[in-house]
Order: C-alpha cells, then sequence, then structure tokens
C-alpha cells in the first residue's frame, strides 16, 4: 500500500467529493472537480486507489472510503447505492441475499 498521505490537490479532491454526498463517483466527476487533464486526473486517482483513499469500482467509477476502515480500504457506500451506481439509467432489480441484507443494514 501507498502512503496515506495526501496532496493539497488530492485532498481538495476527496473534501469536495465528500462534500457533496457523492460516496461513489466517475472519473468526470473528478474531472470537474480538479479541472486537471483527463490522464492527470487518472494519475490521481491510481494513486489515491493504492493508498487506499478511494476503491475502484468498475472502470471510471470509484467509491470513497473513509478513513476509518483503516488498511482494510471499504468503501463508506451502501453496497444497495453501489449497485444503483453501477447499473445506471438501466432498470434494475436487487433480490435474494442482497434485498434480506438491506433490512438489516
Amino acid at each position: 500500500m501507498y502512503s496515506k498521505t495526501l496532496g493539497t490537490e488530492s485532498a481538495r479532491l476527496l473534501t469536495k467529493l465528500a462534500s457533496q454526498g457523492r460516496a461513489v463517483f466517475s472519473i468526470e466527476d473528478a474531472l470537474q472537480i480538479t479541472e486537471k487533464t483527463y490522464v492527470a486526473v487518472l494519475h490521481e486517482l491510481r494513486r489515491l486507489t493504492k493508498a487506499g483513499w478511494v476503491a475502484k469500482l468498475t472502470p471510471g467509477k470509484y467509491a470513497l472510503v473513509p478513513l476509518s476502515s483503516g488498511d482494510e480500504a471499504i468503501p463508506e457506500a451502501n453496497r444497495l447505492v453501489i449497485a444503483r451506481e453501477l447499473v445506471g439509467d438501466t432498470p434494475y432489480y436487487l433480490s435474494h441475499d442482497s434485498a434480506s441484507k438491506s433490512i438489516i443494514c
């Protein structure tokens, strides 16, 4: 795992995402916040992923990892929220194991 140290730009990105309630975000969201080039944002997100500040969900989708998760790097977003973000506008249905556990959460 990389150093958990955050630079000014990385801290600003994570703070802005958290303040917007964006537990799950896209590369496009990061581009708008940082106003950097696409390649620079990809590099920053790769470093943040290796350091455990964000978790890569799918290509282009990331989830914030709270400091309280320690070295485990577990995203703070509810898995139902993550599912909604991953499918986008496509109609979806969650059932069985995921539905029964969502009642407990």
